[in-house]
């Protein structure tokens, strides 16, 4: 079932870019902050606000983690790293032979209580526990699931699937009551309120944990999330007879579907869409009440636009099930078709103010940027675009599918060649900024910053 996705679970490694040599070249300006020895660099990631950076060095003593100019420890393997959203703190996944633990602000919280199978592959534990932890607002609170039990697997836990052991919220290393299931953890960002979905024994005993509240109880819940103001609360709940359905601050909405999907609200929290499907007919969208017209075999993740007014997503146009590959992709903006492309994967659409439109399409080893209906590249891979906040501008990454060189877009102007980079961010003062490495027989780390 398509889900939207967090941009903080699945882009912190995606820090991609590069161009074809015939882009004209900017006159960004750059800082050089560390100019550091080392064999490689594992990966880079700015705080939100972008004073901060954070990155892992390979060396001779395994992976060293840096924050700014200060050293947080060597380990055999380091995972997910993650900022508060004010950038008062930083965590990131330690795993090695002995364990693995949670390192906050350089200190490593108890050993996580994982299967020592699980330790033989640390990328798949990393990956299970990426979309398991959150800060809250003020970065003074890690929290975390994790089973409850030394010695048992940790797995993803999908609504309504029982972990192989109990399994609790821990805040800081310390362990909240157990259940035999407990969901991802969520903090309201206005309110400090930890959330997160809990299922007791028995039949219709799972409940929506806020802030110590129980909230009503069904058969299964999906994580909860929480508008970008606070205000309001949705997820998908199933009910004893077998349907799933929507609800936001504690009121269900429709007549009930056979297929779970998370809630996406709009940046202002006034609008909430979703994904649900019935056997036979496939998937559909949701949006304020309404269903659009279209069915899909697959839909990813909708997306709203930056002002609120618009809404997106792509499906497979086979609503057929078992039909070979490949089938049509299909662009959908408020409930319409605006592009139709055969035999190749879309992701977006990447909606900006106004009409401002984006998507990427992949067909084998090749990416290619759709914006505003004029195409680039192809390349090796594309970042999301990311828009100013009058949509006049527009930046994304890029990679040379030949050279593996990276390099950012910024309004169809290439930046020079780098290692690796982190998404870029457009601040008050109208420039575009982000962090960019070089590896060669060093590391270096510079600041970018492109003005308008």
């Amino acid at each position: 079932m398509g889900s939207p996705l967090s941009l903080r679970r699945h882009i912190l490694l995606l820090l991609i870019v590069l161009a074809p040599s015939h882009m004209a070249q900017s006159a960004d300006s750059s800082v050089v902050l560390w100019d550091l020895p080392g064999r490689g660099l594992e990966w880079i990631l700015a705080s939100p606000d972008g004073s901060s950076v954070a990155f892992a060095l390979r060396a001779d003593a395994g992976i060293t983690v840096y924050r700014d100019k200060t050293n947080l420890g060597s380990y055999e393997h380091a995972f997910n790293p993650f900022f508060s959203a004010n950038a008062r703190s930083f965590a990131f996944l330690a795993i090695d032979t002995n364990g693995a633990t949670f390192v906050v602000n350089g200190r490593p919280l108890p050993q996580l209580r994982v299967a020592a199978d699980q330790l033989a592959n640390p990328q798949m534990l990393a990956a299970i526990l990426l979309p398991a932890v959150a800060f809250n607002p003020d970065g003074t609170i890690f929290a975390y699931r994790s089973v409850a039990d030394p010695g048992s697997p940790i797995g993803p836990a999908p609504p309504g699937m029982f972990e192989a052991a109990p399994s609790a919220i821990y805040l800081n290393g310390k362990a909240e009551t157990s259940h035999p299931e407990v969901g991802n953890p969520v903090y309201n960002p206005s309110t400090n309120e930890l959330l997160y979905r809990v299922r007791d024994n028995g039949l219709n005993q799972a409940y929506l944990n806020r802030g110590g509240v129980q909230g009503k109880k069904y058969a299964a819940l999906t994580d909860p999330v929480v508008s970008a103001d606070g205000l309001h609360v949705g997820y998908s709940a199933e009910t004893e007879a077998g349907k799933w359905f929507p609800v936001v601050d504690g009121v269900e909405s429709g007549s009930g579907y056979d297929f779970p999907s998370s809630l996406v609200f709009s940046p202002n929290g006034k609008r909430v869409a979703f994904i649900a499907g019935t056997p036979g007919v496939g998937q559909f969208v949701v949006v304020d009440g309404r269903r659009d017209p279209q069915s899909f075999k697959y839909i990813g993740s909708v997306q709203f636009s930056q002002d609120n007014a618009r809404y997106g997503y792509v499906g497979n146009s086979n609503v057929a099930f078992g039909v070979p590959e490949p089938n049509e992709t299909v662009i959908i903006v408020d409930g319409k078709e605006v592009a139709r492309q055969p035999s190749a994967v879309a992701l977006g659409p990447f909606l900006g103010p106004a009409t401002r439109t984006a998507y990427i399409l992949m067909s084998g080893a090749r990416a290619t940027m759709v914006l505003d209906g004029r195409s680039d590249g192809p390349y090796g891979s594309i970042g999301f675009p990311v828009y100013s906040p009058a949509g006049d501008h527009v930046a994304y990454g890029v990679v040379d599918g030949l050279s593996g060189q990276l390099k950012m877009i910024v309004d169809g102007v290439s930046s020079s060649p780098y290692s690796m980079l982190t998404p870029p961010r457009f601040t008050p003062a109208n420039t575009a900024e982000y962090y960019a490495a070089t590896v060669d027989d060093r590391v270096r780390i510079v600041r970018i910053t492109h003005t308008f």
